[in-house]
């Protein structure tokens, strides 16, 4: 999955991006974020949280990689959610993209 954060603001900012993964880890799912683009630029993620900086108008792609695990508990869910939260540093502004994922056999 590709998503986007914009700043939007006028000055240069910093965002803390990190996943809440509601408990699907303990389903067996791996969610994580695998890297980040910006002006063409691919930087790798290898911890969370992760902080990118932004200057006045610019935008960084995120790629997230989700696998589902190889067995589901009895009866299969019809779907599943977790959150990507993006925050300022001293938490003024955040924003939060909820991702719900259909399950199928």
């Amino acid at each position: 999955l590709r998503f986007a954060v914009n700043n939007t603001g006028l000055s240069r900012d910093r965002l803390v991006v990190t996943l809440n993964r509601m408990n699907l880890d303990r389903l067996g799912f791996v969610i994580r974020l695998t890297e980040y683009e910006i002006d063409g630029n691919a930087t790798p993620i290898t911890a969370e949280p992760v902080t990118i900086v932004l200057d006045t108008f610019q935008r960084a792609i995120l790629n997230l990689s989700v696998e589902a695990p190889s067995s589901w508990p009895v009866p299969l869910p019809a779907e599943v959610e977790f959150l990507v939260q993006v925050t300022t540093p001293d938490d003024v502004e955040s924003g939060v993209l909820r991702v719900t994922l259909q399950v199928t056999n």
